[in-house]
């Protein structure tokens, strides 16, 4: 979660001693995987995904951006996140 910290739309928080919830102008995106919908949205990302896996990362604050492969939510952005072609095991 500390990777988006940096972009503008995003925050991260509140955080809680298990979990970061990164939020897209103050919405909950949909997250995707190597391609793959992460069903618990950000709850808890960085359970999901070491940073040293991460190849690349794509965020769209708001649905208007999300490519058409990418169906999420019509109300918020989404976030993909791509692993390093050795890691993934989706």
């Amino acid at each position: 979660a500390d990777v988006l910290l940096r972009l503008q739309g995003v925050t991260v928080g509140p955080r809680t001693s298990f979990s970061s919830r990164v939020l897209l102008k103050g919405c909950e995106p949909v997250v995707f995987i190597d391609g793959a919908e992460l069903m618990s949205r950000t709850m808890d990302l960085d359970a999901f995904i070491d940073v040293d896996d991460i190849e690349a990362i794509e965020v769209y604050i708001t649905p208007a951006e999300v490519p058409l492969e990418f169906p999420g939510d019509p109300l918020c952005g989404s976030i993909l996140v791509w692993r390093k072609a050795d890691r993934r095991r989706l």
